[in-house]
């Protein structure tokens, strides 16, 4: 070999040792960084007879990645669905509990049966007129909570949207500059930042990523609907005033690459943080209004007189007798004793108080109450008494506050499981990184070696 072949070649290895050097560097220093895939290179022969680099690789699986990915979406909805639910529950109360409703109406239940075995005892009428307000403003207080919090959902899910267009904006922004930026590391450090953005857009929705030419990505949702393909599609939302039809929108709609420009079409969310909260404001907080305005119903129904022991208070009109029909909708945030009733409580039975409050106590307890099922709603059907009837919301409810935590929880033993199985696969170990790095350093020194001994070599040929 001649001496300007061994110096090319020692220099060729110099700068293979160097990008190595700097792949190890930027390995140790994502360790422990989520997400971060661990990189590898290694020195390759020339047809010169010297050595060159390979082109930095990302050692990640892309079914794992799809398969984090899509659970994100999932973990996003179980968090959504279990954090609003159990705020509905501190509201509720769980069956038995001092606030519970079903206490509160036994309260009620029990003034009656007070009532009719004392009707001339003055301080059981009171208690009667007392203990049917505050049931009253239990109601009241369940229906304008559950309310609450189905704006706070509709509030967040407008949050959610905006998110989602930082996401794909940000990912346009990425990708632009991935294919403007030779291969190496600095490439993989962009694809990394937007893998971080991809997993950013899957907690909330549901998405399907393929890849494209030159490193590129194309998103979708899994209804095939495109998110992003060189350039990002734009989501909008509409906030819901009020509880919308089992039939309508959800209210979020795409504006994009997909179609044509401004045209809004209504997308389908399945999976992550929106599809979560869409479930709470659409299925699980009207199906919390109904059970209450069906239980309201039940009392004004039994408390039938004349005088009507429990009324409708309207809305910006003079409190009325519920008549049925559509005046049950929203009835839970209206109903109020009779005003007659709580001024003078030896008006609810007259004369024959004990009969009166036999004939309550008749209704509530007697298999009249038939509520039918609402599937869209997630409304069970239920036959029987209204006192059964409160104890089977709460229980209902409390299920469903159990089932939403449990997901939750089971969502994240998965999530863990791929999060420990991506750091096992892809992840850095410092101290094999460490052992790479020492080899470096030592091929390095004998190429630096190599180098002085050629270059002593031409120094002494040009004295001679």
């Amino acid at each position: 070999m001649s001496l300007s072949a061994a110096l090319n070649n020692a220099a060729a290895g110099l700068r293979s040792n160097a990008a190595g050097m700097e792949t190890i560097s930027r390995n140790l220093a994502g360790a422990g960084t989520a997400r971060y895939a661990r990189r590898d290179s290694s020195a390759l022969e020339t047809l010169s007879g010297g050595v060159r680099e390979s082109e930095v690789q990302r050692q990640l699986s892309a079914s794992l990645q799809a398969r984090m990915w899509s659970e994100a979406g999932a973990t996003g909805h179980a968090n959504a669905l279990a954090d609003a639910l159990s705020q509905l529950d501190e509201t509720f109360g769980a069956a038995g509990r001092a606030n519970g409703l079903d206490t509160v109406f036994n309260g009620f239940s029990s003034s009656l049966t007070n009532l009719r075995a004392n009707p001339d005892n003055g301080a059981a009428q009171l208690e009667l007129a007392q203990a049917a307000e505050q049931l009253a403003e239990s109601l009241r207080g369940l229906s304008a909570d559950a309310q609450d919090l189905r704006a706070s959902a509709d509030v967040q899910i407008g949050a959610a949207v905006l998110e989602a267009n930082d996401s794909l904006a940000e990912i346009e922004r990425i990708e632009r500059q991935i294919v403007s930026t030779p291969a190496g590391n600095a490439r993989l450090d962009l694809m990394d930042e937007r893998d971080g953005q991809i997993a950013r857009l899957a907690g909330l929705m549901d998405i399907r990523v393929s890849p494209a030419a030159s490193d590129r990505v194309i998103i979708a949702t899994t209804g095939g609907q495109t998110l992003f393909q060189g350039a990002a599609a734009r989501l909008s939302f509409t906030s819901s005033d009020s509880a919308p039809s089992v039939t309508g929108t959800n209210g979020v709609s795409i504006v994009g690459p997909a179609g044509a420009a401004g045209v809004e079409t209504p997308l389908p969310i399945r999976s992550g943080a929106i599809a979560g909260l869409l479930e709470v404001r659409d299925r699980a907080l009207p199906a919390a209004q109904q059970a209450l305005d069906e239980i309201a119903a039940a009392l004004a129904e039994a408390g039938a007189g004349p005088p009507d022991l429990f009324m409708d208070r309207g809305a910006g009109v003079a409190i009325q007798p519920f008549a049925g029909g559509a005046q049950k909708t929203g009835l839970a945030s209206r109903l109020a004793v009779n005003p007659q009733i709580l001024a003078q409580p030896t008006d609810f039975g007259g004369a024959a108080p004990g009969a009166r409050a036999d004939a309550v106590l008749a209704a509530i307890k007697g298999d009249a109450l038939s509520v039918a099922p609402t599937q869209a709603a997630g409304v069970s059907g239920y036959d029987g008494t209204l006192e059964g009837y409160v104890v089977h919301v709460q229980i209902a409810h409390t299920g469903a506050v159990r089932g939403a935590k449990a997901q939750q929880e089971s969502q994240q033993i998965v999530s863990n499981s791929l999060a420990d199985r991506f750091q096992t696969e892809s992840g850095v170990s410092a101290a094999e990184e460490l052992s790479r790095l020492l080899a470096l350093q030592n091929a390095y020194s004998a190429n630096a070696r190599v180098i002085s001994v050629v270059n002593q070599m031409f120094d002494a040929l040009m004295q001679t």
